[in-house]
């Protein structure tokens, strides 16, 4: 799963996305994984908009819903 998230992140972001990190994992009894990303945004052209990074970030969040059903907390 970790291998598809950094793909539909880098996909889906583009050249917004400099840097895609796992930073946590955690499995529950019930063997229900938890992960937790950091993604940094930057682009060279100019200084990005708090709005353009969470319409980015929603985009990323959406596809990853879609096709593998994670549930974004």
């Amino acid at each position: 799963m970790t291998s598809n998230v950094y793909e539909t992140v880098r996909n889906v972001g583009g050249d917004l996305v400099e840097q895609v990190i796992l930073t946590d994992q955690f499995t529950n009894k019930k063997n229900r994984r938890s992960q937790t990303y950091r993604i940094v945004y930057r682009s060279h052209a100019k200084a990005l908009t708090k709005d353009e990074v969470n319409e980015v970030h929603k985009q990323i969040a959406d596809q990853l819903s879609d096709f593998y059903g994670v549930i974004m907390r």
